[in-house]
């Protein structure tokens, strides 16, 4: 089916909500690539600020973290209103209004309803890790895990590295399926609360859903970023700079895969 074929067919009596949302619609495959290049499309509309606002995001996060005691639990509960704040950005760059940096943190203005996406952002986190350690715990008894989990001088010997491989493959592919699982959850979850006042559950529903509606087309999505990553990492072979630029770009990133979930966000749930 081609693109036109689906936009024709498949958005038909897709009707809007008192939101100005619509459900989740399914799209073709190629359309994981085109919101990478689309996403860069709103990007260079201010690529100052917006690149700037995702460096801060980030900074700020890891920066929240490195506080004793509540650092780590205080940054997955307000992760989302800085995700929210990179996409207002985004929608002002779309609407060709002004882009300031003030914008990633105007949904602190009214924190409640981004607290409760953060609340539960943290509990299924929580869950997920011990179900994950849970079974390890049970593949290769809690001592065993113990001992591997404890930091070893100048790492784990090759032996020992692939016993840990070979016998904990099985639940860190658990590991990896529930964090992307929880990813889709909550990918456009912080965007629907913020611009479409969803609660907490409703946003995490409809995130789901789209992500599983447009599957083939994430899938695309996330080797396009694969690719990037790669040829990023090429600059380290550049003299001198290489490793700035790939740090510049690292802190950043945030930015541009906000921009192309912010083009997927458009299909799935606004354009007909």
């Amino acid at each position: 089916m081609s693109e036109q074929d689906y936009s024709d067919s498949n958005h038909q009596g897709r009707a809007m909500d008192a939101s100005g949302l619509k459900s989740p619609a399914t799209v073709p495959a190629a359309r994981g690539i085109a919101w990478v290049r689309e996403g860069m499309g709103l990007w260079r509309s201010a690529p100052l600020n917006l690149t700037a606002m995702g460096i801060l995001a980030t900074v700020l996060f890891v920066a929240v973290q490195m506080v004793p005691m509540v650092g780590a639990l205080a940054a997955l509960l307000f992760w989302p209103h800085l995700s929210a704040g990179l996409y207002l950005a985004y929608r002002h760059a779309l609407e060709e209004k002004p882009v300031v940096l003030t914008d990633l943190f105007r949904p602190y203005r009214q924190p409640g309803p981004l607290l409760m996406l953060g609340g539960a952002y943290l509990a299924l986190s929580v869950a997920v890790m011990v179900l994950v350690f849970a079974h390890m715990a049970s593949v290769v008894g809690a001592e065993q895990l113990q001992a591997w989990m404890v930091p070893q001088e100048g790492g784990f010997d090759p032996q020992t590295l692939e016993q840990v491989l070979t016998q904990l493959m099985w639940p860190m592919l658990l590991a990896v399926l529930l964090t992307l699982l929880l990813l889709m959850a909550f990918a456009f979850a912080p965007l629907l609360v913020h611009q479409h006042s969803k609660s907490a559950y409703r946003a995490i529903a409809l995130s789901f859903t789209a992500c599983i509606k447009a599957l083939p087309a994430f899938m695309l999505w996330g080797l396009c970023w694969f690719v990037i990553f790669m040829l990023v990492n090429l600059l380290a072979l550049v003299p001198l700079a290489g490793p700035v630029l790939i740090t510049v770009f690292m802190l950043s990133v945030v930015t541009f895969m906000t921009g192309s979930l912010y083009a997927a966000y458009l299909d799935l749930f606004i354009r007909d």
